[in-house]
């Protein structure tokens, strides 16, 4: 995600907030594909399993430019 100062924080908050929710969104079909049940009826080690396949990637960088 790429940001700068500028930017509303209620735009960036949202932004972030899709971003996390199609994380969830494969990860819960991965669970019904994988043990027939979406994400919030998994056990925990069927959690661990679902998340180290689909791990949380998200890293945010700041602009410098003034000019955005």
């Amino acid at each position: 995600v790429n940001t700068n100062g500028k930017a509303d924080f209620s735009i960036h908050k949202k932004s972030i907030n899709s971003i996390y929710r199609a994380y969830n969104q494969l990860r819960d079909e991965h669970a019904r594909e994988l043990f027939g049940r979406p994400l919030d009826e998994l056990t925990v080690a069927e959690l661990e399993v679902v998340f180290s396949v689909i791990p949380t990637n998200v890293s945010e960088v700041s602009t410098i430019d003034d000019t955005l």
